[in-house]
């Protein structure tokens, strides 16, 4: 629901937008999950991306967070950019019986690979910092421009 507010009120700013989703792997309690993304510019080499991620049960724990992220991109080549990440996180984690919510940062970095004239692969590594459960998350995914 985010991302779908976040698109129709920023959207006539943007000068390029992309949607996407992605696989994710969670270092904290070994979690697969997937998620989606949306990323809007808001300078040339600066954009935007709110996202949200579910993760799977494991070891009796499963979690969902909703991000957004702040990416510096660097252009490697003509089709590969790098980028260094911040951002905020609010994470919900059920523990057996409990659920627990928490606020943290995000710190990491990506790479994106334009592989056609709408498409877009990306790898990227954040570590997200929270209390009791601080995790670096792996994520690989595609993207459409438009």
């Amino acid at each position: 629901m985010l991302v779908v507010l976040l698109m129709a009120v920023v959207g006539s700013y943007a000068q390029e937008q992309v949607v996407g989703w992605n696989l994710n792997y969670s270092t904290k309690n070994q979690n697969f999950g997937v998620g989606v993304k949306y990323r809007f510019y808001v300078a040339d080499y600066f954009r935007l991306e709110p996202s949200a991620d579910y993760f799977f049960e494991n070891k009796d724990v499963s979690n969902w967070d909703v991000n957004c992220n702040l990416h510096f991109l660097f252009r490697a080549k003509d089709d590969f950019y790098l980028y260094p990440l911040v951002g905020a996180s609010f994470a919900a984690f059920s523990v057996g019986p409990n659920d627990l919510n928490r606020l943290g940062l995000n710190l990491g970095g990506g790479f994106d690979w334009e592989f056609d004239r709408n498409w877009v692969a990306t790898i990227e590594l954040k570590y997200q910092c929270l209390k009791d459960f601080g995790q670096a998350v792996f994520s690989a995914g595609v993207a459409y421009c438009f």
